[in-house]
């Protein structure tokens, strides 16, 4: 396991418009009693050379626990504000130490992470927030992957990463 620390930043703001947009679920919400077919659709992604990601601890905790690594983990090492150690980083071939500030989207992700790819499974480790961190995700996977994230006391939202969402992630971030 390699560490690395990426303090380059290019960050923007949400509008009001987007920030309603994104308090909206986008994709299809799995609740715990569904988890098993959560990780059969993992599966398929995974068969059809897809890429998975996930965007909080729980959420990568939940699959880490069930065997699934993603090629990409988005943590920021808390759990409803209280920190929590759920990730184990050895599963991780590169760790990846980033920041990206509450309320924003640090775009400079987006290249990290298509440079940074190749080294899969990597963990990116968010020094602020990281549930913006699906901005870059979704606009730097390839169609095909997807993404997910939890939805609090309620499960895990799967996002398949489309043209249709890497269109609505565009257009969510095109007026800063």
């Amino acid at each position: 396991m390699r560490f690395r620390y990426f303090n380059k930043t290019n960050y923007i703001s949400l509008t009001d418009y987007s920030r309603k947009k994104v308090a909206v679920p986008v994709g299809k919400l799995y609740t715990p009693e569904d988890f098993n077919r959560l990780f059969k659709d993992l599966e398929a992604i995974r068969e059809a050379d897809g890429l998975i990601s996930t965007v909080g601890d729980r959420v990568t905790y939940t699959l880490v626990s069930n065997g699934i690594i993603p090629d990409v983990a988005v943590i920021d090492g808390k759990e409803r504000r209280a920190y929590v150690s759920l990730v184990d980083f050895s599963l991780f071939n590169k760790v990846i130490y980033v920041e990206n500030k509450k309320g924003y989207i640090n775009l400079a992700l987006v290249e990290l992470l298509k440079e940074e790819i190749k080294n899969r499974p990597i963990l990116l480790y968010v020094r602020g927030e990281e549930d913006l961190v699906g901005f870059p995700i979704v606009m730097a996977l390839p169609v095909g992957s997807c993404m997910l994230y939890g939805q609090p006391k309620r499960g895990i939202v799967f996002v398949k990463i489309d043209v249709g969402v890497k269109k609505l992630a565009s257009s969510l971030i095109e007026n800063y």
